[in-house]
């Protein structure tokens, strides 16, 4: 039964949206039905990864960050040097997080109508929008030169630590490089919008922070999140004292467990009746979204399969699922371009109709 109370609940992360939801189908149908897309990214890209990660890792709070700053720069002394030498170290787990403009100069130049949720490949396949690795080291230098500038003296003429310049261009390369291979990576399976780059970076920082070797998974969410619902099964019981003279024990028992089972019934009754509308909407919300669609999606994208090989690989699974309509064309290319809207994911370009 509802109660007044609102009453946490744990997810995985959150809260999450149908988008999110959709997100999570199509990344665990790749896990399932394609697994070499995250054994690539293992093999190709957590090496470089796990080298940056080995000297700035992540789910760091303040205190372990200044601990961090101190161990990296320790002959720093002045505060507002270590407040830049902070930020540059928070500047880097960021972009080490989420997918940052660090190969494109403009990120709005992969836009398509404007959502911000742009793929890479359509911003970077202009070549003045492209970021090299000096222009990247220059503005990573420039941006933090608090860190490594110190009070010029006969001993340093040009008033610079070298170490720590040093330091911040290996980092900085370091990031460049997770770019770069990642985006490559991507272009193999044909996934390059930034929510999936950024899902792909999440399961790098995972794969790191448990020290995974082995079963790859993505990192669905990047934290635990309670979100608190007015919809809480609450089931209280009261019933009378027992007293002996009355009734034996066994007789007490038997008349509170019969009261028990009729209020029980009634509750839970109660509670169907006032969840069910919601359910039903969830449950229709993801039939729109079947399996097989986002296999269609695996095989046009990343298997590239055009769609009459998708029609004829699916042709009997399509009839066995008891469809009395026989599957055409466009019913898998409506569904194809429905879900990837959803998503987003920018569809490869497909050879056409045959």
């Amino acid at each position: 039964m509802a109660s007044n109370v609102q009453n946490p609940v744990y997810t995985r992360g959150a809260p999450r949206s149908s988008r999110d939801r959709i997100r999570e189908q199509f990344l665990d149908a790749i896990r399932i039905n394609k697994p070499e897309v995250l054994a690539s990214l293992a093999e190709y890209v957590l090496p470089i990864y796990r080298s940056v990660y080995e000297i700035i890792p992540s789910a760091m709070d303040d205190a372990e960050v200044d601990i961090l700053v101190k161990t990296l720069f320790h002959n720093i002394r002045s505060k507002s040097r270590l407040e830049s030498a902070k930020g540059l170290i928070n500047h880097l787990q960021d972009e080490m997080m989420f997918w940052s403009p660090i190969l494109e100069r403009d990120a709005s130049n992969g836009e398509k109508d404007g959502v911000p949720e742009y793929n890479v490949k359509l911003s970077l396949d202009d070549p003045d929008n492209v970021i090299g690795l000096e222009e990247h080291e220059q503005d990573l230098f420039y941006r933090f030169r608090d860190v490594f500038t110190v009070r010029k003296s006969k001993q340093n003429h040009e008033g610079i630590n070298q170490s720590y310049l040093d330091l911040i261009g290996d980092l900085g390369d370091g990031i460049y490089d997770i770019y770069r291979y990642l985006y490559h990576w991507s272009l193999h399976w044909n996934l390059s919008d930034k929510w999936f780059l950024t899902q792909s970076l999440h399961t790098l920082n995972r794969w790191c922070r448990e020290s995974i070797t082995t079963n790859w998974d993505w990192a669905y969410t990047p934290k635990l999140a309670i979100v608190y619902s007015p919809f809480y099964f609450d089931f209280p019981f009261t019933y009378a004292q027992w007293y002996p003279e009355a009734d034996s024990w066994p007789v007490y028992k038997k008349k509170a467990r019969a009261r028990l089972l009729v209020e029980f019934e009634e509750k839970i009754n109660a509670y169907r009746e006032q969840r069910e509308p919601t359910v039903k909407k969830r449950l229709r919300a993801r039939s729109k979204r079947s399996e097989i669609h986002f296999l269609w999606l695996i095989d046009f994208q990343i298997h590239e399969l055009e769609i009459p090989q998708i029609v004829e690989k699916y042709f009997d699974r399509w009839v066995d699922l008891g469809h009395d309509k026989g599957l055409d064309y466009s019913t898998v290319w409506e569904a194809i371009v429905s879900l990837a809207t959803a998503l987003p994911l920018t569809l490869r370009p497909k050879k056409g109709k045959s």
